[in-house]
C-alpha cells in the first residue's frame, strides 16, 4: 500500500499526470459545443471528476487498461451525457478520440526531435520539463483544438450537429447510421497500430511520421465520405420531393380538367336557357301564352332528364 501511494504521489507522476489531466479536458469542451449536454452541470462534474481520478491513478495503469479507460472516458461516458441521436454522438466521440490520439503522436514526434529519446515516461518528463510542456502544449493545446475546430466545421456543413435530432424534432438520416461505423472501425485499428509503434518500435521517428500520415489520410477519408454520403442523401431527398411534386401537379391538372368540363357544361346550359327564354318571350309577344308555358315546361323536363 505504501508503495502504491509513493508511486501515485511521486513528484514526477504528479507533474506529468496533472498536466495530462488538464489537457485532456480540451476534447470535452468541443464535445459540449457540438452536442450540448442534457445537463451541463452533471456533464462537467462527471468529466472533471473523471479526469482528476484517472490522472491521479495513471501510474498504475497497464497499456491495455489505459486504452480501455481512454475509450470509456472519451466515448462511452460522454455519449450518455450529451444530446443528439446515437449515430451523431458516436461519430463525435470516436473522431474526438482519434484526434486526441493524433495530437499525442504529434507530441511524440516533437519529443523525439527535441530530445533524441525514443521513449518518454514520467521520469524523463520530470528530467526534461521544458520539452515535455512544449510538446504537450503544441500537441494538445494548439494542434488538437485546430483539428477539432476543423472537424466541427466539416460536420456542421454536412449535418448540423447542434440540432436536437432523434427526439421530437428531426429523424436521423439512414446514411448517418452506416457512416457512424466508419470512424469507429478506424478508431480500433489506429489505436492498435499506435500502441504497437509505441511498444515495439520505441518511438522511432519514421514510424511516428508514418502513423501521423495514416491519421491524416483517415481524417481526409472521413470528411470525403461524409460529404459524399450527405450529397447522395440530399439527391435522394430531392428526387423524392420532385416525385411528390410531380404527383401533386398531376392531381392538380386532373382537378383543372374536371373544373374545365364543369365550366363548359355550365356555359352550354346557359346558352340553352337563353334560347328557351327567347322562344318563350316570342310566343308571349304573339299572345300564345299557353304555348309559351307548355314550351317552358317541356324544356324544363328535358333538362331534368339530362
Amino acid at each position: 500500500m505504501n508503495l502504491v501511494l509513493a508511486t501515485i504521489f511521486a513528484p514526477e507522476n504528479l507533474f506529468v499526470n496533472g498536466f495530462a489531466g488538464l489537457v485532456s479536458l480540451v476534447p470535452y469542451l468541443f464535445m459540449a459545443w457540438m452536442l450540448p449536454p442534457k445537463s451541463p452541470r452533471t456533464y462537467w462534474a462527471v468529466c472533471i471528476g473523471m479526469m482528476a481520478g484517472l490522472s491521479l491513478f495513471r501510474p498504475l495503469y497497464t497499456p491495455l487498461l489505459r486504452i480501455a479507460l481512454m475509450f470509456l472516458t472519451t466515448v462511452v461516458v460522454p455519449m450518455m451525457l450529451l444530446g443528439g441521436s446515437f449515430p451523431r454522438r458516436l461519430i463525435v466521440m470516436t473522431v474526438c478520440l482519434l484526434l486526441q490520439s493524433c495530437a499525442e503522436m504529434i507530441g511524440a514526434g516533437l519529443w523525439v526531435l527535441m530530445t533524441g529519446l525514443g521513449t518518454m515516461d514520467n521520469s524523463l518528463a520530470w528530467e526534461y520539463p521544458l520539452p515535455f510542456l512544449l510538446t504537450g502544449t503544441v500537441g494538445h493545446l494548439v494542434c488538437l483544438p485546430l483539428m477539432l475546430a476543423g472537424m466541427m466545421k466539416v460536420y456542421q456543413r454536412w449535418f448540423p450537429l447542434r440540432k436536437g435530432d432523434g427526439g421530437a424534432g428531426e429523424a436521423t438520416p439512414s446514411w448517418l447510421v452506416w457512416y457512424s461505423l466508419f470512424p469507429l472501425t478506424q478508431l480500433f485499428l489506429l489505436i492498435m497500430i499506435e500502441n504497437i509503434v509505441a511498444d515495439h518500435c520505441h518511438g522511432d521517428l519514421a514510424y511516428t511520421l508514418a502513423i501521423l500520415a495514416l491519421f491524416v489520410l483517415c481524417f481526409a477519408a472521413d470528411g470525403l465520405l461524409a460529404a459524399s454520403m450527405a450529397q447522395s442523401a440530399k439527391k435522394e431527398q430531392a428526387d423524392f420531393e420532385a416525385a411528390a411534386l410531380e404527383k401533386s401537379v398531376a392531381a392538380c391538372l386532373k382537378q383543372v380538367k374536371v373544373m374545365e368540363a364543369e365550366l363548359m357544361e355550365t356555359s352550354r346550359l346557359r346558352h340553352d336557357l337563353r334560347n328557351h327564354v327567347q322562344v318563350a318571350q316570342l310566343l308571349a309577344v304573339q299572345g300564345q301564352y299557353e304555348a309559351a308555358r307548355a314550351y317552358l315546361a317541356e324544356a324544363s323536363l328535358v333538362r331534368e332528364t339530362r
